[in-house]
């Protein structure tokens, strides 16, 4: 007899559709902390208002926390009038339309291996409240649209916790009896539950301050642990600039006088936005030079910046549920990444920006965990902090920008603010807003883009009247993925593209393609080519992918006359592409090969090239980067067909490569930003040439590794990663020597060793999981190692499936005690049905294997969607 359809599994889903306005308002929260030796008392008092008048139960979110006494105005409430659950508490019969009602609990930090809610790591108390955390601490209705003003008292012993954190302006400090000490924190500005945060321990604070553009003085606090205090002055500039730079761009100014922010080591986050009190994990603040590459100081610099913009986009106004996620961080990433393009290179952020999208969202819209911007359900909302909700998220806010111009745009978004300051809103909201004053595009057609999934895909084709000098594009769209019904609706897709007519005329465009066939007509073009030229989605205006009618001899040219950096990377990952389909086909395009070295070769002696230009273009793509675009999978055969590449290449632009090192090498001391281009060529140059077998450079890159450029350091690394050699031991020994006592830069070298594949077998990977200096608690380490070994090490695919069996041990095993790591690490699978035999069998089997064990609802959701 066959099953029928669990209805409690179904009933697991939170819907979009099933949204309605909660029965009771809280305008008003007390918290009151005390924090003891193994556990800490928590006194919740909740002023409650009911929205709806009908009502008589309040049902609460909860979990693990002990009730002692729960009161209503003061009453006592007897146990009849209560029920407590695994997961809420519902009281009963409540005759009053306005009361207090207090709620005194025990939690335990200290037995909190979640690193959700309130936990207790290293002896500091941190709290991680979004997105459903706050629950763990106290009852509550835990949902972003319920908007509270928030008074907090802590107390503790002074000792054991000097430090006592949380949200908005101190109001109240007193020292109390048998060495204890309390505070008691004021936030001024109405926030969600899941914006509350308290942090207690030892903390050294290194302090600051910036004057905004009304001559306010803001005071800045970075607490951080004893000894990294020299590590944060980058922090700190960072967090100025980023004032400075809301004020300019979007005349936005921080809104307290206090802004603090802490930095922990074990915290799942890269960063959190609590108001006033931002939590970071240690890796995004504690930097310099010597311990931090030009990479990461800018990925620092930017999470900062991004944290601090949540001031307005997302703390003052919030998302009305947790469907409208990407309101506040697909907004909020848009943010950042402008704020990055403006301090640095708008081109070369642009790049870059495009190759993380394509190569990660792309690959999780390809998959069975593809969902929309805006999801219609979910089990749990922590497996939906994604590439999509963030990533495509922002890129959706780019085309509205290009579509309305920036000048509206800042119009629309300034009215945005303005309207829903201290409110939860919706993405529809926002983008009426930004729409409203515009006639050409409709906000209803323009939404679907947040209601489908899987990467839509643009086909051009041109059509050239010499005689009347008329090109006539002809655009078309399509979704691949068909689960969805508006998939099958037409997006609203800008493209900027570029008609090259000689060496000297170019016609630069944005043309809306609105409809599932349309047709783009441009007269008077008079071109010398046999048909014009067309370049499409420059500055990868649109997040989609696009075929056209452009030959491969037109690829060339386009390489000679395109001023674009995202055109001309895209159009050399074009050849590159195209060159290793053909090995791995066996039948390898020796014309192409040696058309494009030639042309590497042109850019190479180009001396007014940018030099992070030049390195992506010389960089052969990695196995991730394939393996998210193919179908027919067979991971080993691509490994092995990326070293023959990087052997040719390195080979036959020996010499140019040489030279290019020879001019590069006087600026590769300077400081960051300086020279960051020159830094990042060097590691392309140094993986080219040791590929090609060259002895002479191995001694050269080895005296990088003990200097004091971790950029340097780590681009030695990386070069080696796949060079069987003595010297690889040697480097890897140095830097363990070097920084065995920094776990923030141990992270490096475990990630490198779990890259390096010895004698075919996964016993070297274990060892990294049993070496002392491995933290289980770590987050950092952690995916340093599961993440490495699975996108840069050949063994993980072995064909007996040893690599996944492993894995799943691993998965098995760490899910007990990091679930959102394990939720989102366990995607790797996610392309399964891509794979060739035995590696596809392999990977269900695995999956499978998984399965069988108690695993977290975050990791099952995850596998279920995968293999149901």
């Amino acid at each position: 007899m066959n099953k029928p359809i669990s209805e409690k599994k179904i009933s697991r889903y939170v819907k979009l559709e099933d949204y309605k306005v909660f029965d009771y308002e809280i305008p008003e929260i007390f918290l009151d902390f005390v924090i003891k030796k193994n556990s800490v008392n928590v006194k919740t008092t909740l002023r409650l208002v009911k929205n709806n008048k009908n009502t008589k139960n309040l049902i609460l979110d909860g979990i693990d926390i002990l009730i002692k006494k729960i009161y209503i105005d003061d009453s006592l409430l007897e146990e009849k009038n209560y029920k407590q659950q695994k997961n809420n508490l519902e009281i009963k019969n409540i005759n009053k339309d306005s009361f207090s009602l207090k709620i005194e609990g025990i939690i335990k930090p200290k037995e909190n291996t979640s690193l959700l809610g309130m936990y207790e790591s290293n002896g500091i108390i941190t709290t991680q409240c979004e997105a459903e955390g706050f629950r763990r601490i106290s009852y509550h209705s835990d949902r972003p649209d319920i908007l509270s003003k928030y008074t907090v008292r802590i107390e503790a012993d002074k000792n054991d916790y000097p430090i006592l954190l949380s949200n908005g302006n101190v109001v109240k400090e007193n020292k109390l009896t048998n060495n204890r000490h309390e505070i008691i924190w004021e936030d001024p500005y109405p926030k969600p539950s899941y914006l509350f945060a308290l942090v207690a321990g030892k903390l050294n604070c290194v302090r600051d301050y910036f004057i905004t553009k009304s001559n306010k003085k803001v005071k800045i606090n970075i607490y951080v642990e004893d000894g990294d205090e020299k590590y944060v002055q980058h922090a700190i500039s960072s967090l100025k600039k980023s004032m400075k730079w809301d004020e300019d761009k979007y005349n936005l100014e921080y809104d307290l006088s206090l802004f603090n922010i802490v930095a922990v080591r074990h915290f799942n986050m890269g960063a959190m936005e609590n108001k006033s009190l931002n939590i970071f994990n240690s890796k995004l603040i504690l930097a310099d030079s010597e311990t931090t590459t030009d990479e990461e100081l800018e990925r620092i610099e930017g999470v900062i910046a991004h944290e601090y913009f949540h001031n307005w986009t997302g703390n003052r106004v919030t998302c009305r549920d947790w469907f409208q996620l990407s309101l506040k961080e697909g907004l909020t990433v848009f943010r950042d990444q402008q704020f990055t393009a403006d301090l640095h290179n708008h081109e070369i952020k642009r790049l870059e920006d495009a190759k993380f999208l394509r190569r990660n969202q792309f690959r999780e819209d390809s998959g069975p965990t593809s969902h929309p911007v805006m999801p219609e359900k979910y089990q749990e909302i922590d497996n939906f902090y994604t590439t999509t909700i963030y990533e495509k998220g922002s890129e959706i806010i780019r085309m509205l920008n290009n579509l309305v111009k920036e000048k509206n745009f800042y119009k629309g978004f300034s009215n945005y603010i303005s309207t829903y300051d201290g409110k939860a809103a919706t993405i529809e909201q926002f983008v009426d807003k930004i729409l409203e004053n515009n006639k050409e595009i409709d906000p209803e057609e323009f939404i679907v883009w947040y209601k489908q999934n899987g990467t839509p895909k643009v086909n051009f084709k041109r059509i050239w009247d010499q005689t009347d000098k008329k090109l006539t594009i002809q655009a078309s769209q399509s979704n691949p993925i068909k689960n969805n019904p508006n998939n099958d609706l037409p997006l609203i897709i800008p493209i900027n593209l570029a008609i090259f007519c000689d060496e000297n005329k170019t016609i630069k465009k944005t043309v809306v393609l609105k409809s599932k066939k349309q047709e783009f007509i441009f007269r008077n073009v008079r071109s010398q080519f046999p048909i014009p030229l067309v370049t499409y989605f420059r500055e990868f205006s649109s997040p989609v992918e696009w075929g056209s009618d452009t030959t491969l001899d037109e690829e060339f040219l386009i390489l000679k006359y395109e001023k674009d950096y995202f055109i001309i990377s895209n159009t050399v990952k074009v050849f590159y592409k195209n060159i290793i389909a053909c090995r791995l086909n066996d039948k390898p395009d020796f014309k192409i090969e040696n058309k494009l070295i030639s042309t590497l070769i042109s850019f190479i002696n180009n001396r007014d090239i940018n030099l992070s230009l030049l390195s992506e273009l010389l960089s052969i793509p990695t196995f991730a980067e394939i393996e998210s675009e193919m179908i027919n999978i067979d991971p080993l055969k691509i490994y092995k067909t990326i070293d023959e590449l990087n052997y040719l290449f390195g080979t036959r632009l020996k010499k140019e490569l040489y030279f290019k090192l020879q001019e590069i090498e006087k600026n590769l001391d300077k400081v960051w930003p300086e020279g960051k281009h020159e830094r990042k060529l060097i590691e392309t140059i140094w993986k080219l040439l040791l590929h090609s077998n060259d002895e002479e450079i191995k001694n050269k890159i080895i005296n990088y590794v003990d200097g004091t450029s971790m950029t340097l350091a780590k681009a030695a690394l990386n070069s080696f990663s796949r060079i069987d050699c003595p010297e690889r031991k040697i480097i890897s020994k140095i830097f363990f020597n070097k920084w065995n006592n920094n776990c923030l830069v141990l992270d490096s070298w475990f990630a490198f060793n779990a890259s390096i594949e010895i004698n075919g077998k996964t016993s070297s990977i274990e060892k990294l999981f049993e070496n002392k200096f491995f933290d289980s608690k770590s987050p950092n380490t952690l995916r340093a190692i599961l993440n490495t070994f699975v996108t840069r090490n050949s063994i993980f695919h072995a064909m007996d499936g040893s690599g996944y069996k492993y894995i799943a041990k691993k998965i098995t095993h760490f899910d007990k005690l990091n679930p959102i790591v394990i939720s989102r690490f366990v995607k790797v699978f996610s392309r399964y049905n891509y794979y060739s035999e035995p590696y596809k069998s392999n990977m269900i089997e695995t999956i499978k294997q998984i399965k069988r064990n108690k695993l977290s609802t975050n990791t099952k959701e995850v596998l279920d969607a995968i293999i149901e």
